[in-house]
């Protein structure tokens, strides 16, 4: 059976050669080439000099087979629309996922955060702390619901007016980092060489597996954003924002979500300690 990816982007993956070996059946919508026409070419004859350069100097920061690094609004191609670039280790080779960049973007991601944490400020308690925090989560991302769940507890939720409040069963149902645009959109293939053996497990367009598609469900979600909250090297709960329509957040969003998670994990970590 042929890998699967959403189709709100597109996918290459390329040897240590730097060989295109495995290519998503959709990229002639992003790029003008077809799919078939990638497989064993250079990735240097496909994008422009720009990019390339970008993509090596982000291929060095990666320091472990669990890193991605992003780059973004970025033109693959000359002359070409901007994308969010997402690269990471695949096997003995690299993934590539492109996006296109969001019509505007966030401009100051490190200034936004402090904004978001600022608010933030005042929250002694540490239940006022995680219903505040997913408020924060729900403006940037524009979503119906945003949870906090960690330690096997619903410990902060908020959703917009007319949504019921999630149970903590409910809360706890989705796990792992994965992004959905869209539930019902149809997957896309991906044609791969002989070489290209690699899985597409960590690719930032993966689809849920059985377990994410069926908590979905049940929640009533078309489209989701869950972050893992991390302790002592350990996935100890998530940060989850659902919506009960379509709707895409971007590489850059999401960057900024998952900043944003890591350092709430910390924060309650603070605040469980002060409570004792």
């Amino acid at each position: 059976m042929p890998q699967m990816i959403q189709p709100n982007g597109f996918h290459l993956g390329m040897s240590s050669e730097w060989v295109i070996d495995a290519v998503s059946a959709n990229v002639g919508q992003f790029l003008p080439c077809s799919a078939p026409s990638l497989l064993g070419e250079p990735i240097t004859a496909v994008l422009c000099d720009d990019a390339i350069h970008g993509i090596r100097n982000r291929m060095a920061l990666l320091r472990s087979e669990e890193a991605i690094e992003h780059l973004l609004h970025v033109s693959l191609v000359d002359d070409g629309p901007p994308f969010d670039i997402s690269i990471y280790r695949d096997g003995e080779g690299f993934g590539i996922d492109a996006e296109p960049s969001e019509g505007h973007g966030l401009g100051d991601a490190t200034g936004i955060v402090h904004g978001m944490l600022a608010r933030l400020e005042h929250a002694d308690q540490l239940e006022t702390l995680c219903d505040m925090a997913t408020r924060q989560l729900r403006a940037l991302t524009g979503f119906d619901r945003a949870v906090i769940f960690g330690g096997g507890k619903l410990l902060g939720q908020s959703a917009r007016a007319g949504c019921d409040q999630f149970s903590p069963t409910a809360a706890s149902a989705t796990e792992g980092e994965f992004a959905v645009a869209d539930t019902n959109a149809g997957p896309v293939a991906i044609l791969r060489s002989d070489r290209g053996g690699q899985s597409q497990s960590r690719s930032t367009l993966r689809l849920p597996d059985e377990k994410e598609a069926a908590a979905l469900t049940a929640l009533g979600a078309k489209a989701a954003l869950v972050v893992p909250l991390r302790r002592d090297g350990h996935n100890w709960g998530h940060v989850g924002c659902y919506h009960g329509s379509p709707r895409h957040v971007g590489v850059e969003r999401r960057s900024v979500v998952g900043l944003f998670a890591r350092i709430i994990a910390l924060k309650i970590e603070i605040a469980e300690l002060r409570r004792g």
